[in-house]
């Protein structure tokens, strides 16, 4: 649960917010977010503790509220400082990500081809085919990911993108297909 409060203290820093204790159960009360980080946390911890039916439950209870999918079964696996400001209609399947990502609502990330349909194998954790997010990276409102492919660090995905193509560190990228439209500087 350490990655939780590290996800807790980065929505703190983006709402500029001062990290004292009535902050931090307000988000946890009020922000759907914050409720949707500790919801994919805390099913990361029934799997480790080898208590499947219950994150299962806890997934299906997500998918009701929020429409989402953080599908770690299919091995996502995402670092400290995830940020959802609105964690809605966001699917994440077969993908490693990186520390302090932001993810904007309906986006998708995830392989070119349906997993699971009309046999085609599922995207695991150790799959050569994953896609790979680095560290502070931005995904804008309505953009996909499919992969596999390579986002570098610190780059910014501009809203209703594709990204079919490796990216590189420091850029920003727009677009269908996605292209480097402006370098940035390193973070």
């Amino acid at each position: 649960m350490s990655n939780f409060k590290h996800d807790l203290d980065r929505f703190l820093d983006c709402n500029k917010l001062s990290k004292n204790f009535i902050n931090k159960v307000t988000a946890l009360i009020v922000f759907p977010g914050v409720q949707a980080v500790l919801s994919y946390r805390i099913r990361c911890w029934f799997a480790r503790h080898k208590l499947g039916i219950l994150e299962i439950i806890m997934l299906r209870i997500e998918e009701v509220i929020y429409g989402s999918s953080l599908l770690r079964y299919y091995g996502v696996q995402i670092g400290a400082g995830l940020y959802m400001p609105h964690p809605f209609g966001i699917v994440i399947g077969g993908a490693t990500i990186g520390k302090n990502f932001t993810i904007a609502q309906n986006c998708t990330i995830g392989g070119k081809t349906p997993v699971g349909a009309f046999g085609v194998e599922p995207v695991s954790w150790y799959s050569d085919k994953r896609i790979i997010i680095g560290d502070w990276v931005f995904m804008g409102a309505g953009s996909c990911i499919l992969g596999p492919v390579t986002i570098g660090d610190n780059v910014i995905i501009g809203a209703n993108s594709v990204v079919t193509n490796n990216i590189p560190s420091n850029v920003m990228v727009a677009g269908v297909p996605a292209r480097i439209i402006r370098q940035r500087e390193p973070y």
